[in-house]
C-alpha cells in the first residue's frame, strides 16, 4: 500500500528517514570491501532501494537519491559528478521497480505468491542492471576501473544488488504486515528456540567453533530455514534469513567459516 496524502511534512520525514538509512547500511557495506572503491559485492541498500519503491511508489526516490549521493560524497573517492551519477542510477533502479513489478504481480504483495515473488524479483534484476550500467560507467569515465574491466565489475555490482535485496526486502515487506503480531505463548517461544538455535548454529560454523572448513557445512542451515518458513511465514523468515546471511558475511570478511580467503571482497563475491 501506498501512501497517498498529499501531506509535505510526512514526505519530508520519510525522505530523511531513508536518506539516513541508506547511509547507515551503505556505509556498513563499503566497510566489507569495494571493487573500484565503488561496487560492492553485497548492496544492502539495494533492499532498501526496492522495497520502499514497490510500497510507496515514486515520491520515494528523492530520499533514495539523497541518501546514495551522500554516501559517495563522505565515503567513496572520485568527482561529484561520478557520485551524482551513481546517485542516478538507484532512481532508476527504483523506477523499474515501481512501473514493473505492480504490473507483473497479482495483487499488491510480492511475498504472498510464488508468481508475485519472481515478479519483484525479475523487477529487481532489470533495476539492479539499470544500475551497475549507469553505475559502472561512470567508474570507468573517472578512470577508477579499465574499459576491459567493465562487464566484470558490472555483474558483481548487479549480484550485489540482488544479494542485498534478499536480505532487506524481505524484511521491510514482510514486517511491515501485522501477522507476526499474532504470534502467542507457545508460538512466540518456539520462535526464540528457532532464533537462538539459527544463531548458534552459524556461529559455530561461521565464528571457528567447528575445525572443518568445508563449503557443504553451510547446508546444516538448511532445516532452520524451512523450520522458519513452514511455521513462521515471510514475517519469521526473512529475519532468520538477515540473522544468518549477516553472520555469514561478519565471519567471511574476518577471515572465518568455509568460505574465507585471502581478500574479503573476493570471499563475498
Amino acid at each position: 500500500m501506498r501512501l497517498t496524502a498529499d501531506n509535505p511534512v510526512r514526505w519530508l520525514a520519510i525522505w530523511l528517514a531513508t536518506t539516513l538509512a541508506y547511509v547507515a547500511l551503505g556505509k556498513l557495506c563499503l566497510s566489507l570491501g569495494t571493487i573500484g572503491g565503488t561496487a560492492s559485492p553485497f548492496w544492502l541498500p539495494a533492499g532498501l532501494v526496492m522495497a520502499l519503491s514497490l510500497r510507496l511508489g515514486y515520491r520515494v526516490l528523492p530520499g533514495i537519491f539523497l541518501g546514495e549521493l551522500l554516501v559517495g560524497v563522505f565515503f567513496e573517492p572520485g568527482p561529484l559528478w561520478k557520485h551524482s551519477m551513481i546517485a542516478a542510477g538507484n532512481v532508476l533502479e527504483g523506477i523499474a521497480v515501481c512501473y514493473l513489478a505492480p504490473r507483473l504481480m497479482a495483487g499488491s504483495e510480492p511475498l504472498d505468491s510464488l508468481r508475485n515473488f519472481f515478479a519483484f524479483f525479475a523487477s529487481s534484476a532489470v533495476g539492479s542492471a539499470c544500475n551497475a550500467t549507469l553505475g559502472v560507467a561512470s567508474l570507468w569515465l573517472s578512470g577508477l576501473i579499465p574499459l576491459a574491466a567493465f562487464g566484470n565489475v558490472m555483474l558483481n555490482w548487479s549480484i550485489g544488488d540482488l544479494g542485498g535485496a534478499l536480505i532487506v526486502a524481505p524484511l521491510i515487506l514482510a514486517w511491515g504486515k501485522p501477522d507476526w503480531c499474532e504470534w502467542r505463548g507457545a508460538r512466540m517461544a518456539e520462535y526464540l528456540i528457532l532464533l537462538v538455535a539459527t544463531v548458534a548454529i552459524t556461529y559455530a560454523i561461521f565464528g571457528d567453533w567447528v575445525a572443518l572448513h568445508s563449503s557443504p557445512l553451510v547446508f546444516v542451515l538448511l532445516p532452520f530455514l524451512l523450520w522458519g518458513s513452514f511455521r513462521f511465514g515471510p514475517s519469521g523468515l526473512s529475519l532468520l534469513n538477515a540473522l544468518m546471511i549477516g553472520m555469514v558475511i561478519w565471519g567471511t570478511t574476518h577471515g572465518r567459516g568455509p568460505f574465507a580467503s585471502n581478500s574479503p571482497t573476493e570471499s563475498l563475491i
